[in-house]
């Protein structure tokens, strides 16, 4: 039972911290933390806090709490991002700069592809502005 109880564990951590990287890392590319929660990641930052506790001191499980651990690190990573970027979208910019210098990727994607469509229908490289 313990082992099962143990590779159960093991495999949430692995889970945990698969979730974890893939967030960091897109708030890392897009310099934005559009869409993520530091109340979200606090619960993270408790639940592995807890989880560590117990696994080190209760069960010596250097493996499993090394896992913790790492989501801990990650959780409190994100956090430290979340502030970050958010306290950077909240700076005043000027209007030219509001519309080139775009925080996120995901409006430069759809221009670019609105962009692409325009040109194939009309031959035309820029869009008239009205």
């Amino acid at each position: 039972m313990t082992t099962l109880i143990a590779t159960i564990s093991m495999l949430a951590a692995v889970i945990g911290i698969a979730g974890i990287v893939p967030q960091l890392i897109t708030m890392l590319r897009a310099h934005s933390s559009a869409g993520q929660s530091t109340v979200g990641w606090s619960f993270g930052i408790m639940t592995n806090t807890s989880l560590a506790f117990v696994n080190l001191l209760g069960y010596h499980a250097l493996v499993l709490g090394s896992g913790n651990l790492a989501s801990l690190t990650g959780c409190l990573t994100a956090v430290y991002l979340v502030r970050r970027f958010r306290r950077a979208a909240q700076l005043p910019v000027d209007g030219a700069e509001a519309v080139t210098d775009l925080r996120t990727q995901e409006f430069e994607v759809l221009r670019d592809a609105v962009l692409v469509e325009h040109h194939r229908r009309t031959g035309e490289r820029e869009l008239a502005l009205a």
